[in-house]
């Protein structure tokens, strides 16, 4: 059996999420949505670089990752080490 490693250090990210309609909708939802897109998420963050982040919320003994988010560079706010 594999020895359980953490795909890297467990951080915080704050990021903006993008939003929409695809029906009819009123423009005030619209425009509601600029001010619904604050978001956080915690995580290993398995690759760090110029294009965004890589989080993994989890590793398996076999060398699987679960449930991996990548957050593009310019959507990050800020990230904490937890």
């Amino acid at each position: 059996m594999t020895p359980l490693t953490a795909p890297g250090p467990l951080v915080e990210v704050e990021w903006n999420d993008s939003a929409g309609h695809s029906d009819w909708h009123d423009p005030d939802d619209a425009r509601q949505s600029l001010d619904q897109m604050a978001c956080i998420s915690a995580g290993y963050m398995a690759e760090d670089d110029e294009r965004g982040i890589l989080l993994v919320m989890g590793a398996g003994a076999v060398g699987q990752w679960l449930s991996s988010m990548a957050i593009p560079r310019h959507a990050i706010k800020e990230v904490r080490p937890r």
